[in-house]
């Protein structure tokens, strides 16, 4: 790989990371020109160098190809190719593009399959890169670092991180006015505090229900079970414990 190819991916990174993309560079790279005669390698000079990008499929990651766009603009000497690929088929896709050895030079992922990926080799650590071209390092949240991380290496930039589905909790303060009740007045009140407040402020003969808390999938396990002591994983963090009784 030539100097300015890595001078051109890590500037990339730059750009992206500023504008807060989830981003890993692919452990993949095109093989140096052959060296010939001066007249072989002025024409290698010259010849674009060819460099891939995934994008998150979805109307509000749109920001993530227009920085792509701008990027490739800047740089006349890339040709680079801005994939679109949806949330839910990334996993596999990328697994795939890793046993062909066609991964993306960059690429969003999710935090719950980028160990595995990291692991068998699909990404490249940042640290030099980082080092070369600050992002803006200080603007993210340590946490989000922390799901880009693996075995004390930075394999990505995080762009979004929340706790789960149930993020947070609205209040209809008319609503708790008219029963008489009051929101928490702090952070140390319990789920059974809630479901209390709840049932007092329901009248289902006008169809008015105190809460539209549902849970639907395993984030909302997580946030329930952590609410009574448990968690999702058992203290060898080795099973799952959505399906076990907590008295066992």
């Amino acid at each position: 790989m030539s100097y300015k190819h890595a001078i051109s991916r890590r500037h990339m990174l730059k750009i992206m990371g500023v504008t807060g993309v989830g981003a890993a560079l692919a452990a993949c790279a095109p093989a140096a020109a052959p060296s010939g005669d001066s007249s072989s390698g002025a024409a290698a000079d010259t010849e674009k160098k060819e460099m891939s990008i995934a994008t998150y499929a979805d109307p509000r990651n749109e920001w993530q190809r227009t920085i792509a766009k701008t990027w490739a603009a800047d740089n006349p000497d890339v040709d680079l190719n801005i994939d679109e690929i949806i949330y839910g088929e990334m996993n596999k896709k990328q697994q795939a593009a890793m046993a062909t050895n066609t991964l993306w030079d960059v690429s969003f992922s999710g935090v719950k399959w980028f160990p595995f990926l990291v692991a068998k080799g699909a990404f490249v650590a940042m640290e030099d890169m980082i080092a070369a071209n600050d992002p803006g390092m200080d603007d993210f949240f340590s946490a989000g670092l922390a799901g880009c991380t693996y075995e004390g290496k930075l394999y990505g930039l995080p762009y979004l991180m929340h706790p789960g589905n149930p993020a947070l909790i609205i209040f209809n303060l008319d609503l708790l006015d008219q029963n008489g009740l009051q929101p928490p007045a702090d952070n140390n009140w319990t789920t059974t505090e809630y479901a209390e407040m709840a049932a007092a402020a329901s009248d289902p003969d006008n169809l008015i229900f105190g809460t539209n808390v549902l849970p639907g999938n395993y984030y909302d396990h997580c946030s329930f079970a952590r609410t009574y002591g448990g968690d999702i994983l058992d203290e060898s963090r080795d099973n799952f414990t959505f399906n076990v009784d907590p008295a066992s």
